[in-house]
C-alpha cells in the first residue's frame, strides 16, 4: 500500500465554521503513524484572509473561495453557523446541535452542546496520548525480548528514532505493565572512583560532533557545587551526552518538514533571557533526566506551525496575542521527539527519548555541562545536556 506525496502533504478543507462572529476553516490531512498506516489529522485556520488563502490552494479552487467570501460577509455576532462541502460548494451542516431558523439561518438549540463536545474531544485526546505511550513502551519491550533471545545487542534491533513514521511518540511511556518482564540490560560502563570528575569534561565524541573552536561557550561547563558534592559522597554522575553536529540537526529537520529552516549557532546566553520558554526533557532508558530541549515561544510556535503547514501570518498572530494553539505546541513536541535522533546517533551516547512539551521554569533547571544554542525562525532553541 502506498499513497502519493500529494495526498500526504495536501490539507483538504472539510468544514467552514462561524462561532460568535469568528470564522474558522477545518482542514484534514493524512499523516503516517506507522508503515503503511495513516490517520487523518484535523487542523483549524482562523481569520478571513487565512481561510481564503488556504481555499485558493485547494482542488475546488475559485468556486469555494467565492462562496466562502459571500458567507463571511457581515454575520451577526450572536450567530453560530457551520457549512460542509457538497459538489464543490458550501452547504449548511446539520450537526453541532444547530437547527434551521428563519431565512435559512442556523441558531444553537442547546447552549451546552458545544462545551460538551469540546470536553469529549479533550478526553479522547488524553486517552489517545496514553494509548500511544503504551504502544511505544510495549514495542520497546518486544525489541528487548527479541534481542535477549537472539543474542544480538539491543542497539542493532532498536527501531530508528526521529523518523517520519514515528512522529507521534512525543509522550513519555507509562510505568511497568503487569504481565511483561523487561529484558535485563547490561549496566553502562562507569568511570573508576579516582576519575570521578572526568565526566564533566568534553568527551572525544563531543569534539568530533561539531567544530566548537569559534564558540568556546558550547564546551562542557565546569562541575557545579551540587555535582562536586555528589562525587565526594561517592555518587557517580552519568557521563555527559555528546552534542550532535549542526548539519545533523539541519538534516533531521529537513527530513521531517520537507525543507530545513535557517539554523545558526549563537553564543551562549543565560536561559533566563528566553521569552516564555517551553521545553521537552530528555530521559534515558532508566528514566534518568540527561538533558532538555528548550526554546522560546517564538521558535515553538513558528516551527510547530511550519510542520502543520499553517500560514506564517496565522502563527505570528498567535504569537502576538500570546495564544499559541494546542496543535502548534503538539507539533513542536513531535519536532523535539525527532531531534532525539541526532543525539542518539552520536557514537557513545546513551539512548534518550523526549517527554511532552511544557512551559519551563528556568530557575529550577540544573546547570548544563554541555549545550548547543541555535537561532531558528527568529527564535532561540537550545540543546542542553546535564
Amino acid at each position: 500500500m502506498s499513497l502519493s506525496t500529494d495526498v500526504l502533504s495536501r490539507a483538504t478543507p472539510t468544514r467552514l465554521l462561524c462561532r460568535a462572529g469568528r470564522w474558522m476553516l477545518e482542514l484534514t490531512r493524512l499523516e503516517a503513524v506507522d508503515r503503511d498506516v495513516y490517520q487523518p489529522r484535523l487542523t483549524r485556520l482562523e481569520g478571513s484572509d487565512s481561510i481564503l488563502a488556504a481555499l485558493r490552494r485547494s482542488d475546488e479552487g475559485q468556486q469555494l473561495v467565492s462562496s466562502a467570501a459571500q458567507l463571511m460577509r457581515g454575520p451577526r455576532l450572536d450567530e453560530d453557523r457551520a457549512f460542509e462541502i457538497s459538489e464543490g460548494d458550501w452547504v449548511p451542516s446539520a450537526d453541532h446541535g444547530q437547527t434551521a431558523g428563519p431565512g435559512g439561518r442556523h441558531s444553537v438549540s442547546d447552549p451546552n452542546a458545544v462545551d460538551d463536545a469540546l470536553r469529549a474531544v479533550a478526553e479522547l485526546r488524553a486517552e489517545l496520548a496514553v494509548l500511544r505511550a503504551s504502544h511505544a513502551r510495549l514495542r520497546e519491550r518486544v525489541i528487548a525480548l527479541e534481542a535477549s533471545q537472539s543474542g544480538l545487542p539491543q542497539a542493532q534491533l532498536r527501531a530508528p528514532r526521529g523518523g517520519r513514521l514515528q512522529r507521534r511518540r512525543s509522550e513519555p511511556p507509562p510505568g511497568a505493565v503487569p504481565g511483561f518482564v523487561e529484558a535485563e540490560r547490561k549496566p553502562e560502563p562507569r568511570a573508576p572512583a579516582h576519575v570521578a570528575f572526568d565526566a564533566t569534561q568534553a568527551s572525544p565524541p563531543l569534539a568530533a560532533a561539531a567544530p566548537l573552536a569559534a564558540f568556546p561557550e558550547a564546551a562542557a561547563a565546569p562541575p557545579t557545587f551540587e555535582e562536586l558534592a555528589k562525587s565526594l559522597a561517592g555518587e557517580q554522575l552519568p557521563p555527559v551526552l555528546a552534542l550532535p553536529s549542526l548539519p545533523s540537526v539541519s538534516e533531521c529537520l529537513a527530513t521531517l518538514m520537507g525543507s530545513a529552516p535557517d539554523l545558526e549557532r549563537r553564543p551562549e546566553k543565560p536561559m533566563s533571557a528566553l521569552d516564555r520558554p517551553h521545553g521537552c526533557k530528555l530521559l534515558d532508558d532508566e528514566g534518568v533526566e540527561r538533558g532538555i530541549i528548550i526554546m522560546d515561544l517564538r521558535a515553538a510556535v513558528l516551527l510547530g506551525a511550519a510542520l502543520l503547514a499553517l500560514p506564517r501570518d496565522e502563527a505570528l498572530r498567535q504569537l502576538s496575542e500570546n495564544e499559541p494553539s494546542e496543535d502548534a505546541l503538539l507539533a513542536m513536541a513531535e519536532i523535539c521527539n525527532n531531534l532525539t535522533g541526532p543525539v542518539n546517533a552520536v557514537k557513545g551516547n546513551a539512548h534518550v527519548r523526549s517527554t511532552a512539551l511544557a512551559s519551563v521554569d528556568v530557575g529550577s533547571l540544573r546547570n548544563p555541562r554541555a549545550r548547543l544554542d541555535l537561532t531558528i525562525e527568529g527564535g532561540v532553541l537550545i540543546l542542553a545536556m546535564y
